[in-house]
């Protein structure tokens, strides 16, 4: 299962990096464009679209251009899939976010792809199995 989710991030990653409106917006997807003030070159970018309403942040490991975490904002509260990956590529971390909070399964990897733990949430609440790593800085990103 983790291949198959390390391939979809893959995708979507490439479909990020496509996304060549011009060469700020490098990493951003289809109709959204870096903000400037909100992205730190070689740490993380803040894609948004004209509106303000909808946003994506993706942030680097330290000194390469490898992800490191990525999530998807709504009236800039996190909103949609999060996902965080080791250094290698692999998936750490897997879920959604629904109005800020965590919401459904999440699940979590270590470094060789072997999974740790899962647990299911609501409203941000743990209501099954086992707690997933809070290493996710969306919520700090939204605050800025």
């Amino acid at each position: 299962m983790p291949d198959l989710r390390y391939a979809l991030a893959i995708l979507v990653l490439g479909g990020l990096a496509g996304c060549k409106q011009h060469p700020r917006s490098l990493y951003c997807p289809k109709g959204m464009e870096e903000v400037a003030e909100r992205s730190e070159p070689g740490k993380h970018v803040w894609c948004e679209t004209s509106d303000k309403a909808r946003a994506q942040w993706l942030e680097w490991h330290p000194g390469t251009t490898k992800p490191r975490q990525s999530c998807g904002y709504n009236a800039l509260k996190p909103e949609g899939s999060f996902t965080a990956w080791h250094p290698d590529g692999k998936p750490w971390v897997q879920g959604q976010f629904v109005a800020g909070l965590k919401a459904g399964k999440w699940k979590q990897w270590d470094p060789t792809g072997n999974e740790v733990a899962e647990g299911e949430y609501s409203s941000g609440r743990l209501v099954a199995g086992a707690p997933v790593a809070g290493m996710a800085l969306c919520e700090k990103m939204a605050r800025k």
